[in-house]
């Protein structure tokens, strides 16, 4: 009977622990590796991967990732991807990003001394994750500059 009591409560207190130390937020580590390829006449195609870091002990979920696609300052892609991805905790997960795009102006160099003038990438957005102890939301704004390739 004793025994049944210990390990009880030996339970009950391994559960008080990991509520207590599974409270902090995924971390967006960063968002880079930018590539801009020409796919056909007009229509490009821009990756890009996701770093993210869960601190946590036990694993989280990504629910969605909501990002706006900039590129020289023009929208050219808005995605809503619904993921539903476990990451692992106590490590850094990769998860991938695509989005195709129709070229234009904005890709253009205004002047022909710009002809190898880099692109600048923006994207802003949120990324939405659950674990253990509840949801949560991490803001995404990165910015950075690219070739087209």
């Amino acid at each position: 009977m004793n025994f049944r009591k210990g390990g009880l409560i030996i339970a009950v207190l391994l559960l008080i622990a990991i509520i207590l130390l599974d409270r902090k937020e995924v971390q967006l580590v960063e968002q880079n590796s930018f590539v801009v390829s020409k796919i056909s006449a007009n229509g490009y195609q821009l990756r890009s991967v996701i770093k993210l870091k869960n601190p946590n002990l036990l694993s989280s979920t990504i629910k969605s990732v909501n990002e706006n696609f900039y590129v020289n300052d023009a929208l050219v892609s808005i995605t809503h991807q619904q993921l539903d991805q476990g990451i692992p905790g106590m490590k850094e997960t990769e998860l991938p990003m695509m989005v195709r795009f129709e070229g234009g102006d904005f890709l253009k160099p205004k002047d022909s001394t710009q002809l190898n003038t880099p692109l600048n990438i923006r994207i802003s957005g949120d990324i939405e994750y659950s674990n253990f102890t509840g949801d949560g939301k991490i803001k995404v704004e990165v910015s950075d500059k690219t070739q087209a390739k």
